[in-house]
């Protein structure tokens, strides 16, 4: 189970980061019965699809998960994503893969620009 925190923080920390391997936050619900982070429309999980995938397609995923992975450990300050699994690679409509679910990265200061959310507000990211 995830809590509040984790939902800012994972906003917070994908609203800034830009990629083509990493997926776009669109924006978020947070209220008492939701919380969920909006992402663009994708085509599933590599998980799901593996085993329909040919080699030289798990060749140019896998590149670009390293090239997301590479993105993230050169940001300043660095990010670790901690949970890279099939589950977590989100599938474009051309198959580029879309590095996701970031609440489990450790953050100091992850409530700087939503502090002041309530029950019922939905806040779109820029």
């Amino acid at each position: 189970q995830h809590s509040d925190e984790d939902l800012f923080r994972e906003v917070e920390m994908l609203s800034s980061l830009k990629h083509e391997n990493i997926v776009r936050v669109l924006g978020f619900c947070y209220c008492k019965d939701m919380q969920a982070v909006v992402y663009n429309l994708l085509k599933g999980s590599l998980r799901q699809r593996l085993k329909q995938l040919r080699w030289s397609e798990r060749m140019q995923l896998a590149i670009g998960v390293a090239r997301a992975l590479d993105n993230l450990h050169s940001s300043s300050p660095p990010v670790i994503h901690r949970d890279v699994k099939s589950s977590n690679i989100l599938l474009s409509e051309n198959c580029q893969p879309q590095v996701s679910s970031f609440s489990y990265l450790p953050n100091v200061n992850f409530l700087s620009r939503f502090q002041q959310i309530s029950d019922w507000e939905t806040k779109l990211c820029g």
